[in-house]
């Protein structure tokens, strides 16, 4: 921050006693605080010397922070975060806005007459951006705004102050954090006309940053009709989430410098809730109220003229427009009890300067001369012999015409410094540039630069550092890997010239079912090292932010990594083949393994299957891990073949596949006719034997046969091709012994085989022979 001797901008004082002030706020959330940002000139954010209103009216005016001389009703519309916000314990808006002479009420869900417009619950429920034009422009705005400005909700939780009676008169309203979710382009147009979002929710997919713009430009119109009211809009909170950061920083900006430009009245203020919410002290319960750093939207009595400021800096994170006040440690969106109190802290007085320039035109005094100079960037390493430079900004007040000399204090020794130009003329800019030996001592130097004219001047502090340099940079940056895998990054090292010593690596952030190796380890710079991250089957689905340090011991640096293990399934199937007889079942069980915190079920589908069968997995879905039972059925008419099966196990995204084989086996029959004959030695028997099998079945079957009398057995064909016959002539010798002879014959083909039994008597020669004897022999 800049200080002027006729005007200290650096905020050194903590704006006396904070007057906090209550208004309706309107809000969905439940903790909220203001982001807020500023103009960015080479990297740096400076603060708006102008208030919320921007209107020629408004800018480069003096304000009274004072609270009102006497008690003023205000209504807060709000939901949760608005409750936190009011709350003595938390927030303590309440109690400062009583201690400021204003008599609060407030209204939230559950709140006023039935809302009409979106035909359930009352008007109170319904407080985000696309229902404030039900409340204030819509056909049934008359039932809601009267039961609002006549309302005595929560008069009760008043303590220091009573109630003057009469109306209203300043209406707040806020709504909540998911408003922050604001689809589309930074950049949109406000809508014109008919606009979608009118009368919808946050979750609509018309909650957009150019029907929000449209949603706001439709109620000033009712607000300009309203003058007895004084209108403050609190724009609704960050949040922890980055996905819509950047749109809604863009619609609270809007909302701060370009929605009230064209507007011709005071009645009508915004309290960037937003912005504030957006910095914090170091951490969630830690604000940064009263810093000169920082994201503020507040009152600056310490300047002449008082001036209202809307300032980002200092927010250097990698998500500079997101809460930095999470609560349930960092996972929930309602603002901390310290993010409330700053923006408590901030707000009230504002109020009371909205409230005093609205009620008693006190926003308007002469102007008074000054000069201010800034740098886009306050902070410049540079390495001994090297070349530093700082842009410089130097603005005036309106009309002021003087040259400014720059001069310059602290630089250390071995150093020289050049202005180019200098002097200059406001508003204009000059480079600053100091050139550094080889035998500049490294350290950390604070330098002044002193702006000066005629009876004004002004002075931005700037720092040099003058130190050994140490890059350490990964690639990629980003990795994603199933568990069990290992991924490689390289780390390349660079230095400043000259530099030579050995850089060591260490890692922090992987999860314990993770090691990391570098190699090499150390490395002298420039030079590259990898590093690589083997993780177990059994490491947790998530992401991982990995901090890689590159230490020289006189110099360190760091490199973030990230490490995205994804979710993964395996899938194995007893038995991958299965073979059946048409009209069987083959039955295979299908194991699942999944990642370690993985729950989502699992899902089965098959391919591959003839008509003639069906398939049943039991159970399907399986809750993601297990054994689920597959059964193919088969009907008598499934032709007999080979049939490649893929089994597919999906979930989400992924999905796995095994591949499993049915055989079909033909049925193949054997019969013989007759099965058992008589004959007299030196005879011939002769039987017929019919093969069969099932359709499609055309391989040739091979008949053989065991059993026989002396003599030689004759098929005739053989092989046979079923369906179809073959005829065993089976002669015997005249010296066969007399006996019965028990025979098998076997049908064998490459898949499958069948036998069959038959019998031949060879008689005695005083035996009568019969060509075919008692079957039941």
């Amino acid at each position: 921050m800049k200080t002027n001797v006729r005007l200290t901008r650096l905020l050194s004082v903590l704006i006396g006693v904070i007057v906090f002030v209550g208004v309706l706020i309107i809000s969905t959330c439940s903790w909220g605080t203001v982001t807020a940002n500023a103009t960015m000139f080479n990297g740096k954010s400076y603060a708006y010397t102008f208030p919320v209103n921007t209107n020629a009216s408004f800018q480069n005016q003096n304000f009274n922070p004072n609270p009102p001389t006497e008690t003023v009703k205000l209504v807060f519309i709000h939901h949760s975060v608005g409750s936190h916000w009011l709350l003595a314990s938390e927030g303590r808006l309440r109690q400062t806005l009583n201690d400021n002479n204003y008599y609060v009420l407030d209204v939230s869900y559950g709140w006023g007459p039935l809302d009409e417009d979106v035909g359930s619950g009352t008007i109170g429920d319904h407080t985000d951006i696309g229902y404030w034009y039900n409340w204030f422009v819509g056909i049934h705005r008359d039932t809601y705004l009267s039961a609002l400005y006549t309302t005595n909700n929560n008069a009760a939780s008043n303590s220091s102050v009573v109630d003057p009676g009469g109306e209203n008169e300043i209406i707040m309203f806020k709504s909540c954090y998911p408003n922050s979710e604001l689809r589309g382009e930074p950049d949109e147009a406000p809508t014109v006309g008919d606009n979608p979002l009118r009368g919808q929710s946050s979750s609509s997919s018309d909650h957009t940053v150019g029907n929000a713009k449209g949603i706001y430009n439709d109620i000033l119109t009712y607000f300009e009709t309203r003058q007895d009211k004084l209108f403050v809009v609190i724009t609704a909170p960050p949040l922890i989430d980055d996905t819509y950061a950047d749109n809604a920083r863009a619609f609270n900006n809007w909302l701060v410098h370009d929605w009230l430009a064209d507007y011709a009245y005071h009645n009508v203020a915004v309290f960037d809730f937003y912005n504030v919410l957006t910095t914090n002290g170091g951490d969630a319960n830690t604000n940064d109220y009263g810093l000169s750093s920082g994201n503020h939207h507040r009152i600056v009595t310490t300047t002449t003229p008082i001036i209202i400021e809307h300032i980002t800096q200092g927010d250097d994170d990698m998500s500079p427009n997101t809460l930095e006040y999470p609560t349930s440690g960092g996972t929930n969106d309602h603002p901390s009890s310290a993010g409330n109190q700053k923006a408590t802290g901030e707000f009230v007085p504002l109020l009371n300067a909205y409230y005093n320039c609205w009620k008693y035109g006190q926003c308007v005094e002469e102007a008074v001369e000054w000069i201010s100079v800034t740098t886009a960037s306050d902070v410049v390493s540079v390495i001994p012999g090297g070349v530093a430079t700082f842009t410089l900004s130097v603005t005036a007040s309106q009309g002021f015409n003087a040259p400014v000399t720059l001069t310059l204090q602290g630089i250390p020794t071995g150093t020289t410094a050049t202005f180019t130009p200098n002097p200059i003329t406001p508003p204009a800019m000059s480079q600053l540039t100091l050139t550094t030996t080889k035998s500049t001592p490294m350290g950390t130097y604070p330098i002044v630069v002193v702006a000066t004219a005629t009876l004004v001047s002004d002075t931005v502090p700037l720092t040099l550092t003058a130190k050994l340099t140490l890059t350490l940079a990964g690639q990629p940056v980003t990795h994603a890997a199933v568990p069990g895998n290992t991924r490689v990054y390289t780390l390349s090292v660079g230095t400043s010239r000259g530099f030579s010593a050995p850089v060591a690596f260490a890692l922090e952030g992987l999860p314990s079912e993770a090691t990391a190796t570098f190699f090499p380890n150390p490395v002298i710079p420039p030079g590259v090292s990898h590093l690589y991250i083997t993780t177990t089957p059994f490491v947790p689905v998530g992401t991982y932010f990995v901090e890689v340090t590159a230490d020289a011991g006189i110099v360190s640096t760091t490199a973030n990594l990230t490490l995205t293990v994804e979710p993964t399934i395996t899938l194995q199937a007893q038995p991958d083949i299965s073979v059946i007889f048409p009209g069987d079942t083959a039955t295979y069980s299908l194991t699942v393994a999944t990642s370690v915190g993985f729950t989502g079920p699992v899902t089965f589908t098959i391919q591959g299957m003839p008509a003639e069968a069906k398939a049943l997995f039991a159970p399907n879905p399986l809750d993601s891990r297990g054994v689920s039972y597959l059964s193919i059925t088969t009907t008598l008419a499934l032709p007999v073949g080979t049939y490649p099966v893929t089994v597919t196990a999906t979930t989400g995204a992924i999905s796995r596949a095994t591949y499993l084989t049915l055989l079909v086996k033909p049925v193949l029959t054997l019969t013989v006719q007759p099965y058992v004959l008589s004959v007299q030695p030196g005879d011939t028997a002769v039987y017929t034997l019919s093969v069969a099998a099932g359709e499609g079945f055309v391989t040739p079957v091979t008949l053989t046969i065991q059993g026989t009398p002396t003599g030689t057995p004759v098929f005739t064909p053989n092989p046979v091709i079923p369906p179809g016959n073959s005829h065993l002539s089976i002669a015997t010798l005249s010296s066969a012994p007399a006996r019965i002879y028990p025979m098998t014959i076997t049908a064998v083909t490459r898949l499958i085989s069948n036998t069959v039994g038959l019998t031949l008597i060879v008689l005695s020669t005083d035996q009568i022979y019969l060509p075919l004897v008692l079957r039941g022999i």
